[in-house]
Parts: structure tokens; sequence; C-alpha cells
């Protein structure tokens, strides 16, 4: 930059690319330089501090049912959806996994009544549900009434947050209308 004389201040450009990333907010620093000699300036004003606001929000994951999913024993598969509310800014990814509540008779067991589940879930920029589906094994049992956990975990990137209730118990139940037919 060049000052004709009199002229008190110059301004230039720099260009902020965007992204719908979460990222933390990032710092780099603009320096005078002499023409002359390619040597810093030395003083307060010869070199300041610019900070990238991040903008973007990623969301938060939680569980579309408030209580426990009902699945119905003569389904293929328990559906919990999972759904990223408050923002859906870039790729979030969660864990999840299947539990075991107890030892207790309404237990459900994994491999008797319904197959482990395990994985991670992606969604993408603007997506804002998906389904875990987990696979419920056929009896030929007159009622059933059993129940498994379905644990969410490790929320990335650390802009995304997951909801206090990251713990959803599914109650396998006994299809009273299919029952009767």
């Amino acid at each position: 930059m060049v000052f004709a004389q009199g002229e008190k201040q110059k301004f230039f450009e720099v260009v902020i690319f965007d992204d719908d990333n979460w990222e933390p907010d990032e710092d780099f620093f603009c320096q005078l330089y002499s023409v002359d000699h390619g040597e810093e300036l030395t003083g307060q004003d010869t070199k300041t501090k610019i900070t990238i606001i991040d903008d973007d929000k990623p969301g938060q994951i939680v569980f579309a049912e408030a209580k426990a999913v009902q699945a119905l024993a003569s389904e293929e598969f328990a559906d919990i959806i999972i759904q990223r509310k408050n923002g859906s800014d870039g790729i979030v990814t969660v864990d999840y996994a299947t539990h075991m509540l107890d030892d207790t008779p309404h237990t459900a067991t994994a491999g008797k009544d319904f197959e482990h589940a395990k994985g991670t879930l992606e969604f993408g920029g603007g997506e804002t549900e998906k389904t875990i589906q987990v696979k419920i094994i056929q009896r030929d049992d007159e009622v059933r009434d059993e129940s498994f956990a379905i644990q969410l975990s490790n929320v990335t990137p650390a802009g995304a947050k997951l909801s206090k209730k990251s713990f959803m118990i599914v109650n396998i139940v006994t299809d009273v209308e299919n029952k009767k037919k």
C-alpha cells in the first residue's frame, strides 16, 4: 500500500472461505512491512490479530421419542429415530450400541430376543433425521414383553451436542391385533 501525501488510512481485503463445517474460532495476524527493506515495521499499530468466528451450527443429536420406543414383536425391525435439532451445518457423526438392561425376566437378551446392533450414524449437511434398525428375533410366544436399551455416544465434531438423554429403552411388545387373526 502506498499512502499519498495527507492520506491517513488505507483498506485491504482478506478473503475468508466459508464452509458448512463446524470448527473452533480461528485466529491469524496481519503484520505491516517496510516496502523498501521488507522488514517488519515496529510499533503498537503494525500488527493486528484477526479472529474468524465460526457461524456454523452442527446441532444437537436427540432421540425422536421422549419416552420408551415401542417395537411390535411381529415386525422384523425396531425403528429408533434419531434427530438433529438446532442446526444442521456440516457432517455430524454419533455412535450407537444396544445393551441388555439387567437379568430380570422382562429384559430382552441379545441373540434370543433381538440382534445386537452397533455402529455410527453420519448426518450430512442439512440432514436432520436418521433411523437405527434393530432386528427383532421372531418367536412363537403368545405374549412378549421384554426391553433392551440403545445408547448414543461420541458425537463429532466438538461443536455438535448430544442430548442429556443419550440412553433409550426399547420395549418389544405383542401386537394384539395380529395375534387375533
